[in-house]
């Protein structure tokens, strides 16, 4: 930078050249000092952004789904926090299936059976709750398919059809639990519903994005071009489209 100084009477002042940058001297001042220049941070901003994406994410998973879906796959289902409500979509394969429980302390447990209309439209099937005290299984209670009507009801922003079948809810005491799924050839898909408190947790609001539309293609065997019309499929084709927005304003 050029400094020129003009001269008045006793006095003189200095004068800036014309210059296409503007030169904070006090800036300069301060960085001879040793005091570093501010940085312009990114990270409030974007943890804001990812606040309210978490939040929308949350909103729409918590409006849509009822239950937190788990897709049951070979191991043995061991459900912790049996309060909190899942939904399990499993398949019989020969045989009843089992998931166990397991409480710290007394809660309100609540069982319910569904099947897949699409998938599985005449599929009907029971359980039996076992309450486990030392190494001993002894019956809590028995839902029986039998028991129910099996009504047809359909779930809007996935854009599926269930029939429900029987549901049991008691408070029980801690300790262990087994549910026994079964039916008379232990075959076909079915739903179940473990608790009914809602809770949703980032990694829970995560899951759910993914896990749908999976379910949609592999379980219900849905197109998943159908997927993408519902309500459901809407909203993750407008979070993707911010998610994509964002990136390209950040760089």
């Amino acid at each position: 930078m050029t400094v020129s100084v003009v001269h008045f009477g006793a006095k003189t002042q200095p004068l800036l050249s014309p210059n296409p940058i503007n030169f904070d001297l006090n800036m300069n001042r301060k960085i001879m000092a040793g005091q570093p220049p501010p940085v312009k941070c990114y990270n409030t901003s974007m943890k804001k952004r990812t606040g309210l994406l978490l939040l929308l994410l949350a909103f729409f998973a918590g409006a849509a789904l009822a239950h937190q879906p788990v897709l049951v796959g070979p191991e043995l289902i061991t459900i912790e926090q049996p309060e909190i409500s899942r939904a399990y979509y499993g398949e019989l394969n020969g045989k009843p299936r089992r998931f166990l429980i397991k409480a710290p302390k007394p809660f309100v447990l609540y069982v319910n059976l569904l099947v897949p209309d699409q998938a599985n439209p005449t599929g009907r099937y029971s359980a039996f709750v076992y309450r486990l005290i030392y190494n001993r299984k002894i019956l809590q209670t028995a839902l029986l398919a039998e028991a129910a009507d099996w009504q047809r009801f359909y779930e809007p922003f996935g854009g599926d059809y269930y029939r429900r079948g029987p549901a049991y809810k008691q408070s029980v005491p801690a300790g262990g639990y087994e549910i026994e799924v079964y039916n008379r050839d232990n075959r076909g898909k079915y739903v179940l519903v473990v608790g009914e408190a809602e809770f949703w947790g980032p990694r829970e609001i995560l899951n759910v994005y993914w896990l749908v539309p999976k379910l949609k293609v592999d379980y219900f065997n849905s197109n998943l071009l159908s997927f993408l019309i519902t309500p459901f499929g809407l909203v993750l084709v407008v979070i993707a489209g911010l998610v994509i927005r964002a990136v390209l304003q950040r760089w």
